[in-house]
């Protein structure tokens, strides 16, 4: 049995068709909404799962953009999921990413790789990566204010920061990478983790707090470190098997189309992310329709 958590923060075209395809005897369903979001529809979503158990998360959390708020709400994700029953793999996406393999797919893929753990993850080198060590290396006290609606207080919070952070960095020579004696490793943060990974994770979360609490973007640092730094895990880390296109050059990934159509499709990703329906609603009812049709017909 495989668990897939899923952060949404609004009633998405994509999420709702998302949870048909996942729907299956051989998944459980986790959601987190994000708690600034009072008009999510529950009942639809009841309505749309049948196979699957449907739980939300009653603990919800503010998720603010770049702050330890997207951990927690992931670690609340996993500990739901784990106190629930003994999953074989936990599979974390967003709210604007659709499966694009049959559940049935996936979880003979998960269940024969011997614990393999799909996570984007590469080494940080402290001068050829200095601005992604920074993140982790001093504190970012303004991080909370980075996805601030307003723009002025953002733009703010981002220029202080700059300022406090080399401040910190050069002048005071803060680095709890170096206090704490550990190696930081990098990549996005949507995983695939099998049960002993999972549970290495949540049996450390005081140390994930003491460490990335006040750091900038750590959730695509906390996982890759933690699990990178541990003998037992670094060397199963692997292709995380989802299909994001970043060559728009944007601090975001580019939103796909049926431009991209064959290349998800040809690809060996469980997931792709991410989709807009008010940008190609077409493109997500081809996946969502093939993908059902594969489901139906058996394959794995």
């Amino acid at each position: 049995m495989h668990a897939f958590l899923i952060m949404v923060h609004n009633n998405s075209y994509v999420f709702f068709e998302n949870l048909r395809l996942i729907d299956s005897p051989q998944a459980d369903i986790y959601v987190h909404v994000d708690r600034k979001f009072k008009d999510f529809d529950y009942d639809r979503a009841r309505e749309l799962v049948k196979m699957s158990e449907l739980n939300f998360i009653e603990d919800r959390v503010n998720v603010k953009w770049g702050a330890y708020s997207q951990i927690l709400a992931e670690l609340l994700l996993l500990k739901a999921a784990s106190k629930k029953k003994e999953y074989d793999y936990f599979h974390l996406i967003s709210g604007s990413d659709l499966l694009i393999k049959p559940v049935s797919n996936i979880v003979k893929i998960c269940n024969e790789s011997n614990g393999t753990i799909f996570l984007d993850s590469r080494k940080l080198d402290k001068k050829q990566d200095t601005k992604l060590y920074q993140r982790v290396a001093v504190s970012h006290v303004l991080v909370n204010y980075f996805g601030s609606r307003y723009k002025l207080a953002s733009v703010f919070a981002r220029l202080v920061d700059k300022i406090q952070t080399d401040f910190k960095f050069y002048f005071l020579k803060q680095d709890t990478v170096k206090r704490k004696n550990i190696t930081p490793y990098f990549g996005a943060n949507w995983f695939s983790l099998p049960n002993d990974a999972a549970k290495f994770l949540l049996d450390h979360r005081k140390g994930v707090r003491d460490i990335f609490s006040k750091r900038r973007n750590a959730d695509e640092l906390f996982v890759q470190t933690i699990l990178g730094n541990e003998e037992a895990f670094k060397n199963r880390l692997s292709n995380p098997r989802r299909f994001i296109d970043w060559s728009a050059g944007l601090a975001h990934p580019k939103i796909l189309t049926m431009a991209d159509y064959e290349r998800i499709m040809n690809s060996d990703a469980f997931f792709a992310r991410k989709f807009d329906a008010t940008v190609d609603k077409a493109v997500i009812d081809k996946i969502t329709l093939g993908v059902r049709d594969k489901n139906y017909e058996g394959e794995v």
